[in-house]
Formats: structure tokens, C-alpha cells, sequence
């Protein structure tokens, strides 16, 4: 009886970890906290963006000098993946619930999904970027004002939207 209430309890502890770690942003749009692996993974991606670099440009953006190879830039920046704290998780999701009503007009063009990892900040000198549909945070940014981090969250989502379906004009 005691191994099941425990067993219970216990599955109910890591269903609210799993909720905890996305929230939908919009009907057919769930962000999600990626965890350290899933954030390595997602920036090992061979895309665009690491498809379009020079070796001079890798070089740059991990500060070592001579040409980088992309192997070499791809390991450096999945070391800088970082899990999330749940001090972070709680202070973005409150973000990204306040801001579900304001970018309700631009729902439809969401992605299903959109990924935010974390990092030290060394893979771009402590700059947010986007590659696909993730949205990479350093850590330091993540210590700015709960105003500050809002707006950087509609810049950085911004980005992902071109991406996606067409945006209306006017």
C-alpha cells in the first residue's frame, strides 16, 4: 500500500516537472524548456546557420584563432548548453503567459513548437539568437527585469516568425 501511494505520488511529482517544462503559447503553438541534452542535440543540427559559417567566422565566435572546422565550432557550442534552473523556467513562463493575449493576432503563424535552450553565453559573446525554431537565452540575459526579458522574448520570437507561414501585410 505504501509502495503504491509512493509510486503515485511520485508520478504525479514528475507529470508537473513535464508541464512545468512547456507551456502553449497559442492553440497550435507549445514552448518548450529544452533540457541539456535536447539542447545539445538541437544546435548540433547541421543547418543553415552552421552550413553558411566560414571557418573565420567560427573561429570568431569561440575566440580561438586559426580556422575552426564546423565539428570543432559544433562541440564548442553544445558545451554551452546549460539546464534550466526552476527559478528561470518560473520567471519565463510568467513572460510567456502574460504575453500569450498580445501575440494572440499573430498565432496562426507560429510553428507547432518552439524551443528554448539555455547557455553560458559563449557561443555568440552573450547575444540571443535564433536558429529554426529555438530561441538560445545565456544565462546572464535571463537576470535582466521581467519587463527587459519580455520584450527580448518578442524580438527573439520575431525572428522565428519569417520563417514560418507569411505574415499579413498592412
Amino acid at each position: 500500500m505504501i509502495r503504491c501511494a509512493l509510486s503515485f505520488a511520485a508520478g504525479i511529482t514528475l507529470a508537473q516537472v513535464q508541464l512545468a517544462a512547456e507551456l502553449r503559447l497559442a492553440k497550435d503553438c507549445t514552448v518548450h524548456f529544452t533540457t541539456q541534452e535536447q539542447g545539445k542535440l538541437r544546435l548540433a543540427k547541421r543547418d543553415v546557420y552552421i552550413k553558411g559559417m566560414s571557418p573565420f567566422e567560427r573561429a570568431a565566435k569561440i575566440q580561438k584563432a586559426g580556422p575552426i572546422s564546423t565539428d570543432q565550432y559544433i562541440e564548442f557550442i553544445q558545451k554551452q548548453v546549460v539546464d534550466w534552473s526552476d527559478a528561470d523556467q518560473a520567471k519565463l513562463l510568467k513572460i510567456i503567459q502574460a504575453a500569450k493575449p498580445k501575440l494572440a493576432p499573430y498565432a496562426k503563424h507560429f510553428p507547432r513548437d518552439i524551443y528554448l535552450i539555455k547557455t553560458t553565453g559563449n557561443d555568440e559573446g552573450g547575444a540571443p539568437y535564433t536558429r529554426g525554431t529555438s530561441i538560445i537565452l545565456p544565462r546572464q540575459r535571463l537576470g535582466q527585469s521581467a519587463a527587459r526579458l519580455e520584450r527580448l522574448f518578442y524580438h527573439e520570437l520575431f525572428h522565428i516568425l519569417p520563417s514560418q507561414k507569411p505574415l499579413p501585410a498592412g
